[in-house]
């Protein structure tokens, strides 16, 4: 316990709450912004598993905020790096590696072994998914979400207390589409750090049993006047949603919560049906999901186009594409000012819309 003596001073922490955190298996989706903070403070802390989830690797843009990461480490797996660097931190904590996107078919195998999950992600179908699983297996799960210079944090579906699940705070997810990631929005490094310490605290709170855990609340904090805001979330009497296991895995999340209604005659359709002088360019980052594997489209991140100008020679028409419509608009006002003979658009139902269309083709 030598290491852990500044707890273990604490009156109202000591010996039985550092043995409650060594006993502790937590299950952290998403190795990115917030969950370097996540990890790094739950393992410094004593915390006996810490499970990793990411299927993604590590890039440039990443080390202004994800500390557990240099340089060297570009280009490899977030989680495998997470795991080695947090066993360095402390080898007493057990690490478990998921390099791996967490879907319908493989969350409950993932799942099953943790006592608690926190969610790292920037998805909102993610967030669905999370919340629906834990609902289906009686998990608790810390959420974190940040935007520019502000984040919130909230703890949901905690046992035994009847507490508001995220659902409840977000009834619509094909209504909740206006979102966007820190890839699309930016973020200022300093933010998902203090967050993800904000959502650490709830774990540690919630393993030693704390009464003042935000359950059925919201913290909402601003970086840039450092306000903070604590907001009660109420049971959302309408919200009859049960879910189970066999109804998660029979629905896709990603097309629940983020396809746009498809217009049957937008021109991105049939232009690309009919004119081999046009293309579809995403500009999503290399390997952000979903990929758009076997439709034919060109990948040049909205950073890379200056460098690609040229391209474009070729093409008559571009239909830009991204997740969310974010970006797409951004490269599409690129094209106008920098390819004037060009015609320019972008897909506003992003990359849902483009992958469902062909679904049905």
């Amino acid at each position: 316990m030598n290491r852990y003596q500044r707890h273990i001073q604490l009156d109202d922490f000591g010996t039985e709450s550092q043995k409650k955190l060594a006993a502790a298996r937590v299950l952290v989706i998403g190795a990115g912004g917030l969950g370097c903070p996540v990890l790094m403070q739950l393992a410094a802390m004593g915390v006996g598993c810490l499970g990793i989830v990411d299927g993604d690797r590590i890039e440039l843009t990443n080390l202004h905020r994800q500390h557990l990461y240099a340089e060297k480490h570009i280009g490899l797996m977030k989680a495998e790096v997470a795991g080695e660097v947090i066993k360095s931190m402390n080898s007493e904590v057990k690490v478990v590696v998921f390099p791996i996107f967490v879907h319908e078919k493989n969350i409950f195998s993932v799942f099953q072994d943790f006592d608690i999950i926190v969610d790292g992600t920037d998805q909102i179908y993610t967030r669905y998914l999370i919340d629906d699983v834990c609902i289906a297996t009686n998990k608790p799960w810390v959420y974190g979400a940040v935007y520019q210079y502000e984040g919130q944090v909230s703890v949901f579906n905690v046992q035994n207390k009847e507490t508001p699940h995220y659902r409840d705070l977000f009834p619509d997810p094909d209504k909740n589409t206006g979102a966007v990631s820190c890839n699309e929005a930016g973020v200022l490094g300093l933010v998902p750090n203090l967050i993800g310490l904000l959502m650490a605290n709830e774990v540690v709170k919630y393993i030693v049993d704390s009464e003042d855990l935000l359950s059925g609340k919201l913290l909402h904090y601003h970086l840039k006047n450092n306000r903070q805001h604590i907001f009660h979330i109420q049971k959302n009497k309408t919200n009859t949603f049960h879910p189970d296991k066999k109804t998660i895995e029979n629905t896709n999340y990603q097309v629940m919560c983020l396809k746009k209604v498809l217009n049957p005659s937008s021109a991105w359709q049939k232009t690309l049906s009919d004119n081999s002088k046009a293309i579809l360019v995403d500009v999503r980052e290399v390997g952000e999901q979903p990929l758009l594997n076997n439709i034919p489209h060109q990948n040049i991140p909205l950073s890379s186009l200056e460098n690609n100008q040229n391209f474009f020679d070729r093409y008559e028409e571009i239909f830009f594409v991204c997740l969310s419509g974010h970006r797409s608009r951004q490269a599409m006002l690129w094209a106008k000012n920098n390819l004037p003979e060009k015609s320019v658009n972008h897909v506003e139902g992003g990359v849902f819309e483009i992958l469902e269309y062909y679904q049905h083709v």
